[in-house]
């Protein structure tokens, strides 16, 4: 996300996984797997929205009594995520200490659910399915002089600072998305949501972009279909963030056997995913939505745009890009942006 702070519950991407996709995952065959990435910090304390998140905890639960008797999500996240810290930064350790410390341990009792922090970090190999080997290097040069001591910290780009204890962080969270997408893939895991920072749907190939470093979610997906050729050959990514998942497009875009599909407001950083960028096998679809969209608005660009393209696309895996902050609540500027309000779009 870029470029401040989402404040929404972990309930929500759980809501938004089983109803809103529900639709794709209702009209496929059993073994469609799902795997979210998000980005987010609980709720706010105040009466009407305490009351509306009730309220979504009571679908949460209606929504999984017709799930498959398996936990309905698997998570994984990892304590060392909480590393990476740039002072008086917006996407801070404490974005992921709340979920950790006050919303996780709350629904893991009443869902049953399991967290998991995986002791597997990436290959370099792994990252360079989406990124090039070059900037890999670039990274882990970085890495080594913060380390040694040579410089207090690197900017990858100009909104992009690492600092001591920012590797581990930012391999952590690549890592756990890789386990997560064995899991699923091996039957170990009906869903997974990986809940880790550095964010990582901006970053290109080739560079890193709007506080991301590598793209995990991207660096996921080709894993899957790189080890599991015989059962993964169609994968589709679906960003719902309010900027564009720009990285995820690009390393979509010229795979026929990847989807790309993205809402967010424009126009708005990171000035891309145009209605008329299709990918070059008409595998990528953009609704860009104005500022102060409402929740019709999203709906619409969802149900009639955006899932009868990926059931057509007919994916053997997807996985979500979550950015919550596209919610009227819950803007990361001054102004509002989106006004997703509605709690029929589970963004409540």
């Amino acid at each position: 996300m870029h470029p401040r702070v989402s404040r929404v519950s972990f309930r929500v991407v759980l809501c938004f996984m089983v109803l809103t996709l529900g639709s794709i995952l209702a009209g496929r065959s059993s073994n469609r797997r799902f795997i979210s990435s998000g980005g987010f910090r609980g709720w706010k304390r105040v009466d009407g929205r305490l009351r509306h998140q009730a309220h979504s905890r009571g679908r949460i639960l209606r929504a999984f009594s017709s799930q498959p008797s398996a936990p309905p999500v698997t998570v994984y996240t990892h304590k060392e995520c909480l590393n990476h810290r740039v002072m008086f930064h917006p996407e801070c350790p404490e974005r992921l200490r709340h979920l950790i410390e006050d919303v996780i341990p709350p629904l893991q009792e009443e869902l049953g659910f399991e967290v998991v922090q995986p002791p597997r970090l990436p290959e370099k190999n792994e990252l360079a399915r989406v990124h090039t080997t070059s900037y890999v290097d670039s990274v882990y040069d970085a890495f080594s002089q913060i380390d040694e001591g040579l410089v207090p910290s690197v900017y990858l780009d100009a909104d992009t600072e690492i600092m001591p204890g920012s590797d581990a962080s930012i391999l952590r969270g690549a890592g756990a998305t890789l386990q997560a997408v064995e899991d699923v893939c091996e039957g170990k895991a009906l869903r997974a949501f990986v809940m880790v920072r550095p964010p990582g749907h901006h970053a290109e190939p080739n560079a890193a972009m709007g506080f991301c470093v590598f793209n995990n979610i991207m660096v996921g997906l080709a894993h899957a279909q790189a080890k599991y050729p015989d059962v993964i050959q169609r994968a589709a990514l679906l960003d719902f963030d309010v900027h564009h998942g720009n990285g995820g497009q690009t390393a979509c875009w010229s795979e026929p056997e990847r989807f790309f599909a993205s809402t967010h407001q424009s126009p708005l950083f990171p000035w891309k995913g145009k209605a008329d960028d299709t990918g070059s096998a008409m595998n990528v679809i953009n609704v860009p939505l104005a500022k102060n969209s409402t929740s019709a608005d999203f709906r619409r660009a969802w149900e009639e745009k955006i899932i009868p393209t990926v059931r057509d696309f007919a994916p053997d895996i997807i996985f979500a890009s979550a950015g919550f902050d596209a919610h009227a609540y819950l803007t990361l500027t001054p102004t509002p942006h989106l006004g997703v309000n509605d709690p029929r779009a589970e963004t409540c």
